[in-house]
């Protein structure tokens, strides 16, 4: 079977024959053993050969089988071997260490500090030892104390300088703020003298210019009145014959005083009759009308003035021509008689 395999393809059919006379596939179905083979690449001619080869091997060692089981072998006593040790490694060695080494110490402690000292007493140079460890303890907690004291001294010292530092400097604020408070009081007592002082000033400037100026001026305006009234009057009774000579009498004469009041006023620049205020105005202007006294101003009321107020009163007083006739009022005569009536 072999010769008629080629030698290319031998190996692949001694490798299929290995197959099938194994014996992990013996349960296998024949139709997956022939795909299996044939996705290996062989034919059928070449499958059925190897099928028939194991078959064939198959049978031969059954048969070897069964003449070995024939003959009669001997009884021999064989000993049981015991099994190999197993292989160790470093990290079993590194284990073993280990554990070996904290086992000893821990024997080597539990001996030193309970086994030991209940054994032994401890000699006297150790209790010397401890002693003297335990001084040197005390002298370091002694020279830290000293310390602590040395520095809460030196702060408390610090702490009662800043301290007086403070109250002088409080005492000084207080000197200072009660220097300030009497130049303070000072002050405004010398704003008061001098407060006081101008109000006499002007008090007394006020009473000056009311003395020496104002009532020259009044006393100048009330004769010039008074010469205007009398004027009138004149006129007045001169002119009682009929109303129309009256009217050109009354107006020559008005034209003659105004001309006679600018020739005799003693004040250049002053303007004409019907400009001239009353001395109410004049004193409002001047500011003037509070200084003045009542008393004062009762004895400085002009003749001509209380005969005016009486005409005034008494109807009677104006004649019928005046009553009746059209004539505008001077301006001068509507001024002053406003300021009599404010004077009422």
């Amino acid at each position: 079977m072999i010769n008629s395999v080629p030698e290319d393809r031998a190996q692949l059919y001694n490798s299929a024959v290995a197959f099938l006379t194994d014996d992990s596939i013996k349960d296998a179905p024949l139709a997956n053993k022939i795909e299996f083979l044939q996705s290996k690449g062989l034919n059928e001619h070449e499958i059925e050969l190897a099928l028939k080869q194991s078959k064939e091997q198959k049978s031969n060692a059954s048969n070897d089988v069964k003449v070995n089981n024939d003959t009669i072998s001997p009884d021999f006593m064989y000993e049981a071997i015991p099994p190999p040790l197993p292989q160790r490694d470093w990290k079993d060695y590194f284990v073993m260490a280990t554990a070996t080494a904290g086992l000893f110490y821990g024997l080597h402690e539990v001996t030193k500090r309970y086994i030991l000292p209940n054994i032994l007493p401890q000699s006297k140079t150790k209790l010397e030892q401890d002693k003297d460890e335990i001084n040197s303890q005390f002298d370091k907690v002694d020279k830290v104390l000293n310390a602590i004291e040395q520095g809460a001294g030196f702060i408390q010292g610090g702490r009662k300088e800043k301290l007086d530092e403070l109250d002088a400097t409080i005492v000084q604020l207080k000197a200072a703020l009660e220097q300030t408070t009497t130049g303070r009081k000072k002050v405004e007592d010398d704003f008061r003298l001098l407060k006081s002082e101008m109000n006499n000033l002007q008090h007394s400037i006020q009473e000056f210019v009311s003395k020496n100026g104002a009532i020259k001026e009044i006393n100048k305006i009330s004769e010039e009145v008074s010469s205007l009234k009398s004027l009138m009057n004149n006129t007045e009774n001169s002119v009682n014959s009929s109303n129309k000579a009256d009217r050109r009498d009354t107006e020559n004469c008005t034209k003659s005083v105004d001309n006679e009041l600018k020739k005799q006023s003693p004040l250049q620049g002053i303007p004409g009759i019907e400009a001239i205020p009353s001395a109410s105005e004049l004193l409002a202007k001047m500011n003037l009308t509070d200084n003045v006294s009542s008393s004062e101003t009762e004895n400085t009321i002009p003749a001509w003035k209380k005969a005016r107020e009486d005409s005034l009163l008494s109807n009677s007083a104006i004649p019928e021509w005046q009553k009746n006739s059209s004539t505008a009022t001077p301006s001068w005569q509507t001024a002053l008689e406003d300021a009599e009536q404010n004077e009422r």
